[in-house]
């Protein structure tokens, strides 16, 4: 074989690689759901993708945790000792916001932090799950791997989301590392894409996720009953909280205050879901 046509060869595997590694990487457009960002409606398709400590929706950053370049040196907080169960007659909500009185920390963070430095990530979530489960109209259905991301339900079908490795990130209690806070990243970023597919709603404000609905009905709820309450420039934004509130939804005052930039397209998406 010649010298010409072994550079060929080269030429045409390294092009079938570069292609094979560029479908891999690419991410399939959605169709579904609803994305405000900065108080703008964005137009699907929503293409997705995530960039080291970056997610992005249509080119735009959705989502930057900039403590990944600050986290090697952050100090970390040892809970030694168990902290104790949440007195029994603190149930739901009130449980999960339960206050320890020796650290003044919330209990259920300080017993999180006790399970994952005693027993490590595996065995750690476990009895995470466990002493959720104690709590009275609470039970743990799911986690997501990633640490300690939690998903809590109440038992009359309302479902409440919480992430206790967002409490985590700041660094004060556990170290992380660079490599974990990525993972984090990684895991919203799949996060998104499924609260997209599932036809619900995402709203961003400088870089953070602000805003978002699990289930079709609120966001049906937000976008027929709640979005024309914020862009009635007739009525103050203490009126407008309060008419959102009897939808059982509170929102970031920058919303209620600017309301949302929307558009034909999206008055006809809406059209249909009534």
């Amino acid at each position: 074989m010649t010298i010409k046509k072994h550079i060929i060869l080269l030429l045409l595997i390294t092009i079938f690689i570069a292609n094979s590694f560029a479908q891999k990487q690419k991410t399939k457009p959605i169709n579904s759901g609803f994305v405000f960002i900065d108080g703008k409606y964005i137009e699907p398709p929503y293409v997705v993708k995530h960039k080291g400590n970056k997610i992005l929706i249509n080119g735009i950053v959705v989502n930057e945790d900039k403590k990944i370049k600050k986290s090697k040196n952050k100090k970390v907080k040892i809970v030694k000792e168990f902290p104790g169960y949440i007195p029994n007659n603190n149930k739901g909500i009130k449980a999960l916001n339960y206050i320890n009185p020796k650290t003044k920390n919330i209990l259920l963070s300080d017993a999180v932090t006790f399970y994952i430095n005693t027993y490590g990530k595996t065995e750690g979530v476990a009895k995470i799950r466990e002493y959720i489960n104690r709590i009275t109209d609470l039970k743990c259905v799911k986690d997501t791997g990633v640490l300690i991301k939690i998903i809590l339900e109440k038992y009359d079908d309302k479902k409440v989301y919480l992430s206790w490795g967002s409490i985590y990130n700041g660094g004060s209690y556990l170290k992380k590392d660079k490599k974990e806070l990525i993972q984090n990243i990684k895991s919203n970023y799949e996060e998104f894409q499924s609260i997209l597919n599932a036809k619900n709603i995402l709203f961003f404000k400088n870089k953070k996720r602000i805003y978002t609905t699990y289930d079709k009905k609120k966001s049906n709820i937000f976008l027929t009953k709640v979005i024309p309450i914020l862009n009635n420039n007739s009525l103050t934004s203490h009126e407008k909280y309060y008419k959102i509130k009897e939808y059982g939804i509170e929102l970031d005052d920058f919303i209620i205050d600017k309301g949302l930039i929307i558009n034909d397209n999206f008055n006809t998406r809406i059209k249909k879901l009534e």
